[in-house]
């Protein structure tokens, strides 16, 4: 549902009168949007002076935009580009001689999927990224970030998504939203 766009366009999805549409979001444009965010959001400000997206001022309607793709990819790399160089300073390989953790002469995966966990600096497009306070249960991870959004017609006929509640990873609170339950 997120990568959907509601309304009566040509590449919109339409919804009747009747119907109130509830998804949830890891990206929910109009709220990273919020306050000038695209002009201090740091993936915004790239993505319009360095691919033109956006200008000259972001959207909630910029097609390249609206799903979170493009936010989703620029943080998910930036997050796994800086945990890989924290696993190539961790086993010592930016240092020669015997520095260097016993067996190591590359970044494996594991030694990625190891510094994710402790992984907690990164204010990124989408807000704080903050894997330290990640629990997993046995139904699998808990305390991922996401937001609730609803999506209903106006009286226009306009198809409206408001956010209705959301929640960082690690549990942190969306800056203004009213915090989503942890189940």
């Amino acid at each position: 549902m997120t990568k959907v766009r509601f309304g009566s366009g040509s590449l919109d999805i339409p919804i009747p009168e009747t119907v109130t549409v509830y998804h949830t979001a890891f990206v929910h444009l109009p709220t990273l949007l919020r306050g000038n965010g695209d002009r201090t959001n740091r993936f915004l400000i790239l993505a319009r002076n360095e691919l033109g997206v956006g200008r000259p001022r972001a959207s909630p309607d910029d097609p390249l935009l609206a799903d979170g793709q493009m936010a989703l990819t620029y943080d998910a790399t930036a997050v796994l580009a800086q945990a890989a160089q924290r696993a190539f300073t961790t086993l010592g390989l930016n240092r020669a001689g015997p520095h260097r953790v016993a067996g190591s002469a590359s970044v494996t995966s594991g030694s990625v999927l190891l510094e994710l966990a402790r992984f907690s600096t990164l204010t990124a497009a989408t807000g704080a990224i903050d894997f330290t306070r990640d629990a997993r249960g046995p139904d699998g991870p808990k305390n991922r970030g996401l937001a609730l959004v609803r999506v209903a017609l106006d009286g226009s006929g306009r198809a409206v998504s408001t956010p209705v509640c959301g929640r960082l990873s690690g549990g942190k609170p969306f800056p203004g939203l009213s915090p989503c339950p942890a189940r």
